[in-house]
């Protein structure tokens, strides 16, 4: 289970089951970048790496009324057809 970061609230949200139940692909895309970030060295439009547990803070929505639909949104547009992560992902990860 991959748990999404809410900053400022001190908590974890799981994508589990509500989530699941709207947007069937998402835990599994969030699965892939994840896999992606572990095992290649991807970097933000900054330069920053982005790592594993940067990925997570794309949570940060989860706390908010369209939360979930932001989320599915971004991760909808994350890759490309070569499983490269696309540069609309890449603007949008939240700075740490």
């Amino acid at each position: 289970m991959l748990l999404l970061d809410q900053r400022g609230t001190g908590r974890s949200t799981p994508l589990t089951a509500r989530a699941a139940a709207r947007f069937p692909d998402d835990a599994r895309r969030l699965r892939r970048i994840a896999d992606l970030l572990a095992a290649q060295d991807v970097r933000l439009p900054d330069g920053d790496r982005l790592t594993v547990r940067r990925l997570r803070t794309l949570g940060l929505v989860l706390g908010t009324g369209e939360g979930f639909e932001r989320l599915h949104a971004l991760l909808d547009e994350a890759q490309d057809g070569d499983a490269a992560l696309t540069d609309t992902f890449l603007y949008q990860v939240p700075w740490p």
